[in-house]
């Protein structure tokens, strides 16, 4: 069957329906044949028979490989091994699953990790920490739909780590924490982003989001000169005081620590 296995491939790939019709009703008759293919291109469910919409091993197979394609088979929408298959693969499966499994945690913890939106959790878990921290921790950004009770330092260094662009959606206590802010530079430089210093008349660096005490704090500056800020976004006074000398002396003591002490 292999030959006619390439044409329905051919099929998916080109979109060109003479290769499909090629295809015997044998080869569509053999399920083996329809899982090979489908191990291949999930898509090909589209244009498989109707029957195998019903196979649950099929079904794992396509979902497993494209979990959104859950929403096409609602038979196992309240299916759990098939939504769990389905949401490990694309969180955003959940939306698809049945209301009973969508209020099952440990699969909505899963679908947040793997991309479901905080916006999007059900509203019984609308304040559980356990649910926003998973969620901030795989997908820093997500700290924009933390709710304010839930919105604290941990959640909010939790989401910097993992993303330094979070700071934005940060508290103002955790603006003003050391720590955080600095989590926040440092993810932000290591990870070498092109939007981070922004263009035009909005020019400027998560700086813009770091409390007014920090940004006046040398021993702060220093240390954030030398994950990487330009020099060039401290007030002139910081500017003076950190004169070369003193950011190589810094650079020199950051160096000898990493590598003893570390």
């Amino acid at each position: 069957m292999d030959e006619y296995e390439n044409l329905l491939l051919n099929y998916i790939v080109w979109g060109n329906v003479t290769y499909k019709k090629k295809c015997p009703k044998r080869f569509w008759d053999d399920r083996d044949a329809m899982i090979r293919v489908l191990k291949k291109a999930p898509l090909a469910f589209q244009y498989i028979p109707k029957k195998y919409h019903k196979d649950k091993e099929i079904v794992c197979i396509i979902v497993e490989r494209d979990g959104l394609a859950l929403q096409y088979f609602n038979p196992f929408w309240d299916d759990r091994d098939v939504v769990k298959i389905a949401v490990a693969n694309n969180g955003r499966a959940l939306l698809y699953a049945s209301n009973l499994l969508k209020l099952d945690k440990s699969l909505v913890l899963m679908a947040v990790a793997n991309g479901l939106s905080l916006q999007n959790v059900p509203q019984i878990y609308s304040q559980n920490r356990e649910v926003f921290m998973t969620g901030v921790t795989y997908h820093g950004m997500e700290l924009k739909y933390v709710p304010k009770p839930l919105l604290d330092e941990k959640m909010v260094y939790a989401a910097v780590t993992q993303n330094g662009d979070a700071l934005q959606f940060a508290d103002i206590k955790s603006r003003d924490n050391e720590k955080i802010v600095l989590a926040a530079l440092q993810n932000k430089y290591s990870a070498g982003s092109s939007t981070f210093i922004k263009k035009g008349k909005n020019r400027c660096t998560l700086l813009q989001f770091i409390s007014k005490r920090l940004k006046s704090d040398k021993q702060f500056a220093l240390k954030a000169i030398l994950y990487g800020v330009p020099l060039v976004y401290f007030s002139n006074e910081i500017r003076n005081d950190l004169n070369i000398p003193s950011i190589v002396s810094a650079l020199v003591h950051s160096v000898y620590h990493f590598h003893f002490f570390v």
